[in-house]
């Protein structure tokens, strides 16, 4: 009798461990949720659905369609149905935030359940999660529906009736982003394993062709320069790397061991064939780099003990997780990441009153106070491209708000009397050399927030 109530009781405080984890994982990505301004690609997206919200398809002005993630910006739609403000356009990616503390659980509980608490307390707490779990951008949604298709696969080795929500979760993964294709070698290799039928074969085979055809244009010749910044960035993290390989090694005889750890390489590995450099596009290794490391530390004395003295320890040793603040509520959105540019956009438009507006970053005009008149050309990405190749540019306007380009010292002289301009530090450095000169030597400072500048031509 009394084994019995010391068994409830343990199981009691399991339950109650797991709810005030997830608690607490919920407040720390809610408070202060809308304070600080949205950064460039959380503008294009809150433009992208508040469009949805008013005329039902992510149209912008130019009449360009935005046809990325279209479930998660009809989602992030939902959520403006109770207000168009930031807080509610980060509100989906808080939602998938806590979703996927969840699935770490239930993806370290296949190893124990001291595994699956202790991954739960690192999705929850660890600062990186709750960075994406804040931004009104499809990482977090992406990272959710990439390892539940993972999890379920591997359930499908024992139940087949897993695999059908396996695909369906790998199906809405790619449509929220396209690393979502990293999937396809678990696929196939479930299919070689247990070979379920012909036409299972033929579906396989006809989709993986047909995504990779249509996939084709995403890649770029492989940079070991961009490959040597990952792992400069994944250093920063090397707690976790160290004991993840640990975990690794413990537990090299599981199935799911080793889905866990290829997927990380797959992903670090393809970012290093992408167009574009941003740090954003490693984060979802960070789950399976979590659990294997929970899994390690599973396996030692104290190990609930360890886990939290682990956390504290790390939060203050190593940056960027180099801040206590991932322990206690903070309205911050970013860990100071270049690839994710912010200034305070919020604060620069509210109360201005401009008849005619020039600005180097057209989308936030748009969120924060209207859509402006011209745009002073800077490339987004940073490759130099003729203006009739930008990806941003259409017929000769920004592809997101319809305004009018400028892209030279002379078109600037011929537009900017009597103009409103406002320009963020890092358009700065990627806009004509000629048209930053006169402003800042012919224009009067008007208001200056962080991070940025308004002008009086």
């Amino acid at each position: 009798m009394e084994r019995r109530k010391s068994i409830d009781l343990l199981k009691h405080g399991f339950i109650l461990a797991v709810v005030l984890v997830i608690s607490w994982g919920i407040v720390l990505r809610l408070f202060g949720l809308g304070d600080d301004s949205l950064w460039l690609d959380e503008s294009i997206s809150a433009v992208a659905t508040r469009q949805i919200s008013e005329h039902g398809v992510p149209v912008f002005e130019s009449g360009a369609v935005y046809s990325r993630s279209f479930l998660f910006h009809y989602m992030m739609a939902g959520s403006f149905l109770f207000g168009i403000d930031d807080f509610h356009a980060r509100l989906i990616s808080v939602i998938f935030g806590v979703l996927t503390c969840v699935l770490a659980y239930f993806i370290g509980k296949e190893y124990n359940k001291e595994t699956a608490l202790i991954s739960l307390a690192f999705c929850s707490f660890l600062e990186i999660f709750i960075v994406y779990s804040r931004q009104a951008r499809m990482y977090q949604m992406e990272m959710f529906f990439f390892f539940l298709a993972l999890y379920l696969l591997y359930k499908a080795f024992k139940d087949i009736r897993m695999l059908k929500y396996s695909a369906i979760s790998a199906i809405v993964a790619y449509d929220t982003h396209p690393i979502a294709l990293l999937l396809l070698p678990f696929f196939a290799y479930y299919f070689i394993k247990r070979n379920p039928g012909r036409w299972a074969w033929i579906s396989l085979i006809a989709i993986c062709s047909y995504v990779a055809w249509a996939s084709f244009s995403l890649l770029d010749e492989f940079s070991y320069e961009r490959m040597d910044a990952y792992i400069g960035f994944l250093k920063m993290y090397a707690p976790f790397l160290l004991v993840a390989l640990v975990g690794l090694f413990v537990s090299a005889k599981r199935r799911l061991t080793w889905l866990l750890a290829f997927s990380f390489v797959f992903i670090v590995g393809s970012a290093s064939f992408g167009k574009i450099f941003a740090f954003r596009y490693v984060y979802l290794g960070f789950l399976p780099l979590v659990i294997l490391a929970a899994h390690a530390i599973s396996n030692v004395k104290w190990n609930l003990a360890v886990a939290a003295v682990y956390i504290v320890w790390v939060s203050n040793i190593f940056y960027p997780l180099g801040n206590i603040t991932m322990l206690l509520p903070t309205s911050q959105i970013s860990h100071y990441d270049f690839t994710a540019p912010t200034a305070d956009f919020k604060g620069i438009y509210s109360g201005m009153n401009a008849s005619n507006l020039i600005t180097s970053i057209p989308s936030e005009a748009a969120w924060y106070y209207k859509n402006p008149d011209y745009w002073i050309y800077i490339s987004y990405t940073g490759e130099v491209l003729p203006l009739n190749e930008s990806w941003s540019i259409l017929d000769g306007k920004d592809i997101y708000t319809g305004a009018d380009v400028v892209a030279s010292y002379e078109e600037f002289l011929n537009v900017s009397d009597g103009s409103t301009v406002v320009i963020d530090d890092w358009s700065a450095t990627r806009m004509d050399e000629g048209i930053y000169a006169y402003i800042i030597s012919n224009c009067t400072v008007l208001k200056e927030a962080e991070g940025i500048r308004s002008y009086g031509c």
